[in-house]
Formats: structure tokens, sequence, C-alpha cells
């Protein structure tokens, strides 16, 4: 049967591996888009300052954690979830709007891990290139894949 995404993880799940038992980023972007594309496109829309909590401790707590970097929370935030979609917006003909975004968001946000797999296999030279300039500096772990034409076609 389909595996259902029960959540989006940084790095790669137990269900991530293939036949070899190695991570497979192909594996994790199957994983994950089956998570409900609603949340993710909702996402985009989180602000922690907007957030609500049950106590208002609470919230004093947490606003006084995270202090002056809470743009940078939402940024990486957004990305993390965004990131899900980079598998069709990399591709030619995604929508460059939708790209732009997600690209913001990982520009400006502390990100330390991502993975992006291109499943139709026509990945954008000039959208991956975006992608490659958009990187943030916090990085340490980028596992990205495009197949080409030619691979899905058996040539």
């Amino acid at each position: 049967g389909r595996l259902r995404a029960v959540g989006l993880v940084d790095g790669f799940g137990a269900h991530d591996q293939d036949v070899t038992g190695t991570d497979s980023t192909e594996h994790k972007q199957r994983r994950e888009s089956s998570f409900p594309k609603e949340l993710v496109i909702e996402s985009g829309m989180f602000n922690l300052n907007a957030a609500e909590c049950t106590k208002a401790s609470d919230r004093r707590l947490i606003m006084g954690e995270v202090g002056s970097e809470s743009d940078i929370l939402n940024y990486t935030l957004r990305c993390r979830f965004g990131s899900t979609r980079l598998a069709d917006l990399l591709v030619e003909g995604a929508d460059a709007t939708q790209l732009d975004e997600v690209l913001a968001w990982l520009r400006n946000s502390r990100l330390r891990k991502l993975a992006a797999y291109c499943t139709a296999g026509y990945g954008s030279t000039s959208a991956i290139e975006r992608l490659m300039e958009a990187l943030p500096e916090t990085l340490v772990e980028l596992r990205a894949e495009c197949l080409r034409k030619e691979a899905l076609l058996g040539s």
C-alpha cells in the first residue's frame, strides 16, 4: 500500500530508504507529497506574532525566547513546509510566482537541511540556479536530485 505522511521531518524518516537501505530523496519527496497540500499552503501565512496560546503566560515565554528573531522563525517554518513544494516548482512551466515566494522564505530562513527532488525529470536550469542562489548560510546539508528526461525514458 501507499505510505501516508503523518508529518514533515527535517532530514530523512525511516521509510525514506531505498532497497539498499540508503536514504533516498525520491522516497522522502514521495512520502511527503501525501501531506495535505492545504496545510502546506496555509503554512505560508504562519506569523508567530499573530499566534494564539491557551495561556497568556505561555505566549510571553515563547515570545521572550524568540525575541527579535520572530521573522527568521516565520521564514524558517514557512520554508520547511514550503520546501515540500519544490519538486513541483523546479520543473519547466511551473508557477514562477509561487517559486519566488518559496525562495524568498528560503533566503530569509535559517534552514539547516534541505532535500529537493524533481520527479518530473524536467528540472528548469534557471529555477535550479535560483534555488542555489537562495540557499541560506545556515544550510549544512543539501540533497537535490533532478532526473534527466533521458533517464526517465530509459535511454
